[in-house]
């Protein structure tokens, strides 16, 4: 702020000297400060904060603006600020590929590759940047190749995480061998780490893609007797019981869930939450044994409130016999017991937030977010440690003035215990808080344009964003549905600028298209989701995997672990909105049965309305 003060004074010398007294100023500080030393003359000192920016802050905003410069200081003769030596290249790489840059990780990475001593320490570190950056950029299959001879050529730089995403690339690229050979591997070389399981799990998954059973229930044994305290023996648990339902051996799956059920964690999270007693009901039903399936169905639903697995088990119940999905639903709420403190007890207990609560909620309505946050800090800090209650009242502080990012991640990320009790009619139990409705005008209007149900926008909105309408993701994505500009261009029937897509409105509108144009395509709320985060093809390619179109059974047989999990989020997600805020016309229910894609053309967008001009700022 002093410097920034400094520079709106216009001495530049003073600005220059304002940062050099600060200890690593971040990247837009050194901007200004290499904007005002050219303004003094001082090419030197521009230089080498054009440089500091290039080499500490490469995936930054600033970079671009930094690299600018450059031509600048060319033209005036000063020192090149982009000479790197291969360490601080590396060093730059590894920074890109943290920000997500992950081409430009592999360029810099490949320029110290062609230049390096075969198997030296920066030829093994640049061969591993390019590997780690393929593969998270997911080109599985091209990384392979560089993962392999980082394997046999550079022993000892392999760490437990590198080895760790060679396993996960081989898994997608449907390597089982490289899978299985580098997950032995990393359980030989770091026994103690915890990704050993991770990678191990990874390797059965691809035998199971392949169709190998008895590898997926080797593997998944050895992960159960090697770890049984480690976070994947759900999943591997779960394998060996996928592995025989999708053989016909019902009841052997049937007795393998009733075995792991109770030697399980109770609670797990999103993903798992609800698992093994849902396809337990369901095994029954498929069994012909509709009446012993109701209990488990029951049981899905009491312990796991507004769950993937709950909604699944509700609607095979309605599905059972029209209401009683509704009438266990009621009944499991009643009986619900609380598990936080209520909103009225958070409150009788915090001190007196005085004029910080009334600052932040101005700083707040002003877009002053940074500001905002101080306020609510200053007015927690008399409090003392952030305890359960005082984590709840930031969550409706937070809340209360705007903050929706920040309130809803509280409970999403540091009390998510909240989800395992019902809300009720007259108090939500904190699942407002957890689901809020921001920008609920847009999503409205644009939901009602494009016909599809509010709740899914907002639950789409909730998973991709969290609600912060400046957000971009490791594969550009831009805004609050998180849009590709070429996304958002094809359903704007024109090129979308960046500055366009962090526009709420605009946002909502064209995420909301495409939800719309998706479901012309696939005429059902779990394709349009899978869709939404797979695209088109990536749903197809679900659908070719199996010829059973149960919802439940194709959501299992999704290969893409991101898209799988998405989707039972954001259904989860869509059925909490539609709950909470009493909405019969939502996206709930569906039908389980997914209809018939065969030969189906691909419907064209609708165009722009012409009632909402879309203007480049």
């Amino acid at each position: 702020m002093r410097c920034r003060a400094i520079s709106r004074l216009g001495s530049p010398a003073a600005t220059v000297a304002c940062v050099d007294s600060l200890s690593g100023p971040e990247a837009d500080l050194l901007l200004l400060q290499a904007r005002a030393a050219l303004d003094a003359g001082q090419n030197a000192a521009a230089a080498a904060a054009v440089r500091e920016i290039l080499l500490r802050f490469p995936a930054s905003d600033d970079a671009p603006k930094a690299q600018g410069l450059v031509e600048e200081l060319s033209n005036r003769n000063a020192s090149d600020p982009l000479t790197f030596s291969a360490s601080e290249k590396l060093d730059r790489a590894d920074r890109l590929l943290s920000g997500y840059h992950y081409k430009d990780c592999r360029a810099e990475a490949e320029s110290v590759l062609d230049s390096a001593t075969p198997g030296g320490e920066d030829w093994c570190r640049a061969l591993g940047l390019v590997a780690v950056s393929l593969a998270r950029a997911r080109e599985q299959t091209l990384s392979l190749p560089h993962f392999d001879r980082l394997v046999r050529e550079c022993p000892s730089f392999l760490s437990d995480s590198v080895l760790y995403r060679g396993v996960e690339a081989a898994r997608m690229a449907g390597n089982t061998d490289f899978a299985v050979q580098w997950a032995e591997k990393l359980a030989s070389l770091y026994p103690g780490s915890t990704l050993c399981d991770d990678a191990l799990l990874f390797a059965a998954q691809a035998f199971e893609r392949k169709g190998d059973a008895d590898r997926v229930r080797t593997i998944a044994t050895s992960i159960l007797d090697r770890f049984p305290a480690g976070d994947m023996t759900p999943d591997a648990a779960w394998l060996l019981v996928w592995t025989e339902v999708q053989a016909g051996r019902l009841q052997a799956a049937l007795d393998l869930a009733a075995d792991f059920e109770p030697r399980l964690p109770a609670r797990q999270d999103y993903r798992t939450n609800g698992r093994l007693s849902y396809w337990s009901g369901r095994i029954l039903q498929l069994q012909g044994r509709k009446r012993d399936a109701r209990p488990h169905f029951r049981r899905t639903l009491e312990r796991y409130p507004l769950s993937w697995y709950g909604l699944l088990a509700y609607l095979r119940l309605e599905e059972d016999r029209k209401g009683r999905g509704d009438k266990v639903l009621a009944q499991v709420r009643q009986a619900s017991a609380e598990l936080l403190p209520s909103r009225s007890e958070v409150l009788a207990a915090a001190p007196c937030l005085g004029l910080n609560l009334v600052a932040a909620a101005a700083l707040a309505g002003m877009g002053c977010i940074d500001e905002a946050q101080a306020e609510l800090s200053a007015a927690l800090r008399r409090g003392g440690d952030p305890t359960p209650s005082r984590l709840l009242l930031s969550a409706l502080l937070q809340d209360r003035v705007g903050l929706y990012p920040e309130s809803h991640n509280i409970l999403r990320r540091k009390l998510p215990d909240f989800q395992y009790a019902w809300p009720q009619d007259d108090d939500d139990r904190w699942w407002k808080t957890a689901f809020p409705r921001p920008f609920l005008a847009d999503v409205k209007k644009s939901a009602a344009d494009e016909s599809i149900p509010w709740n899914l926008v907002f639950a789409v909105m909730r998973e991709e964003s969290g609600f912060d309408p400046r957000i971009e993701s490791y594969a550009h994505a831009l805004g609050l549905l998180q849009l590709l500009r070429k996304t958002a261009a094809h359903m704007a029937g024109r090129d979308v600028s960046r500055a366009e897509l962090y526009r709420p409105e605009l946002n909502i509108a064209l995420g909301t298209r495409y939800l719309a144009f998706l479901d012309g395509r696939f005429s059902h709320p779990v394709l349009v989701v899978a869709g939404y985060n797979s695209g088109p093809g990536g749903v197809r390619r679900s659908l070719s995997r199996t010829l059973n179109l149960n919802v439940d059974e194709f959501v299992e047989y999704i290969p893409f672990d991101q898209t799988r999990r998405y989707t039972k989020r954001v259904l989860s997600s869509a059925w909490a909105y539609q709950v909470l805020y009493s909405d019969k016309a939502g996206v709930i229910p569906f039908s389980l049965n997914l209809p018939n894609q065969k030969g189906k053309p691909a419907p064209k967008p609708k165009p722009a309305p012409k009632k909402q001009p879309v203007r480049t700022p």
